[in-house]
């Protein structure tokens, strides 16, 4: 699936046809697929205050765990007001928060995001970065609650999913931990 939308989609760059859209879902592939330095070549190529191709050049930095990098990128764009009205930005904008040391700006972020009544799956994700925040200031007790919501929210959040199991591996309990790995297993889409 992945082969043929990839050669779909370089053939509409050739042909120049909405070039700006196909660069941003071919990085988005190589994102999907891990293939960040093909992503990273593709966005770096794009006008550097394109706030989709900003977004998708966080989220490699983000899994590369280039977080000054990240928050470089961040930073200038956070005052514009379409990166204030986007989920997906504000999510990794406090992801970046919490990992570069000011984990209260990021909950403050977070607060006001979640008071703005996004879509479930949006909310779920915002409780499992809030619940980095928590782990980050040691409130462990916090951040299972985060988890949990999270996964009452959506049950198959793969990164709640993972982050619970982890808790459950530190504290040995290995059969807890194995059943939320096999749900990530069977949640993760199909390629």
């Amino acid at each position: 699936q992945f082969k043929a939308a990839t050669i779909e989609i370089k053939n509409a760059m050739q042909e120049n046809q909405n070039r700006l859209e196909a660069q941003l879902l071919l990085s988005r592939i190589y994102l999907e697929q891990g293939n960040y330095s093909a992503a990273v070549k593709l966005l770096q190529e794009l006008p550097p205050d394109n706030l989709q191709a900003t977004t998708l050049l966080g989220e490699i930095y983000y899994y590369q765990g280039k977080f000054k990098s990240l928050n470089a990128i961040l930073l200038p764009l956070a005052e514009r007001g379409d990166a204030k009205n986007s989920d997906e930005f504000q999510i990794l904008l406090a992801r970046s928060l919490i990992v570069n040391g000011t984990p209260e700006k990021a909950m403050l972020a977070l607060d006001n995001l979640a008071g703005s009544s996004p879509a479930l799956p949006v909310q779920a994700t915002i409780e499992v970065v809030r619940s980095l925040g928590w782990q980050i200031r040691g409130e462990s007790d916090k951040q299972i609650a985060s988890l949990d919501k999270a996964l009452r929210l959506q049950p198959t959040h793969i990164e709640a999913l993972v982050e619970k199991a982890r808790l459950h591996l530190q504290a040995k309990e290995f059969e807890p931990a194995e059943d939320l790995l096999s749900q990530a297993l069977i949640a993760l889409p199909s390629t």
